[in-house]
C-alpha cells in the first residue's frame, strides 16, 4: 500500500498498522480485528493493516492523524486502547 494510501485512510478517521516480520499469530490477532472491532456508523472498521519494511522487524507501528505508537510486540489491551482513543476522531467524517 502506497504511504499516499495510507495517509487518505488517516484523513478519514482510521488507523494504520504497520508490521514488519512479526509472527503469524501476531499478524492473525491484528486480522480478526478487522471483525470483532465494533463497527463506527458507517458499518466500518477504519484499521488498514500492512506490511511495511521501513520499520524495525519485528514490530508493529500503529499511525492516527498525529499519533503514533511502536509496539516491540504484539499487545492485544494496547492496540485496543489505541483504537479507542483514535479510530474516527480526525479530519472528515465520512467512509
Amino acid at each position: 500500500m502506497p504511504d499516499e494510501r495510507a495517509v487518505h485512510n488517516l484523513e478519514h478517521g482510521g488507523v494504520v498498522a504497520s508490521y514488519n516480520n512479526i509472527p503469524a499469530e501476531s499478524l492473525a490477532a491484528l486480522q480478526r480485528l478487522l471483525t470483532t472491532y465494533p463497527r463506527d456508523k458507517f458499518n466500518q472498521v477504519k484499521l488498514v493493516i500492512r506490511p511495511y519494511d521501513r520499520i524495525p522487524a519485528g514490530t508493529i507501528v500503529l499511525t492516527a492523524w498525529n499519533w503514533v505508537d511502536e509496539l516491540p510486540a504484539y499487545d492485544e489491551a494496547r492496540v485496543i486502547r489505541f483504537l479507542n482513543a483514535h479510530l474516527n476522531k480526525c479530519c472528515e467524517d465520512v467512509p
